[in-house]
Parts: structure tokens; C-alpha cells; sequence
């Protein structure tokens, strides 16, 4: 159900609203005509700071993995199916690691 559940939520849902809807949005309308940077780096500070509720770890683990998924969005063509697929296999990679007790060895 976890394993459902981060593909639902980490790959889809993050990355519709924060690739798909905020990043289109600064790069089209807010940033219009400014490039590709400014927008990249905003919506992945605000993915970075979705993730508050964890820990400052997480916040800046966030913000790198935004920065990654923005850039891969953008080089993929804006398909956003490229990002989804990364995003929900880097969470479901991560929950098995952290639920079968693996995650603590690699550190």
C-alpha cells in the first residue's frame, strides 16, 4: 500500500503541481521571457519547502531532487511522464530501503 501510495502522491501528484502546474506557470506567465533558471530554481526551493514537515535534511534533499526533476522535465521536452516515472521510482527505490532496513546501513 506504501509502495501505491508513493507512486500516487510522490511521482504523480508532486510532480503535476510542482513541474507540471508551478513551473509552467513562473516559466509562462510570471518569468515570461526571462528563461529557464529562474523558474527551475523557485519551484524547486517551494518542493524543497513542501517537504518541511520532515526535517531540514529532507527540505534540502528535497530542493536537489526538485532541481533535478525540473531539469529533467525541461530536457525531456516538458513531458512530464519523464519526471513522474523518476520521482516515483526514487520514492518506491527509497520506501524499500527504508522498510526493510536497509536505508540506515548505507549511511
Amino acid at each position: 500500500m506504501t509502495i501505491v501510495a508513493a507512486w500516487i502522491i510522490g511521482g504523480f501528484y508532486e510532480e503535476v503541481v510542482f513541474r507540471g502546474y508551478i513551473q509552467n506557470i513562473l516559466e509562462k506567465k510570471l518569468f515570461k521571457g526571462m528563461g529557464r533558471w529562474l523558474p527551475i530554481l523557485i519551484t524547486s526551493i517551494l518542493f524543497g519547502l513542501y517537504h518541511l514537515q520532515q526535517d531540514i535534511f529532507a527540505v534540502i534533499a528535497a530542493c536537489l531532487g526538485g532541481l533535478y526533476w525540473s531539469i529533467l522535465y525541461k530536457k525531456g521536452n516538458n513531458n512530464l511522464w519523464v519526471s513522474i516515472i523518476s520521482h516515483a521510482l526514487f520514492d518506491m527505490i527509497t520506501l524499500i530501503l527504508i522498510y526493510t532496513g536497509k536505508f540506515g546501513n548505507l549511511i
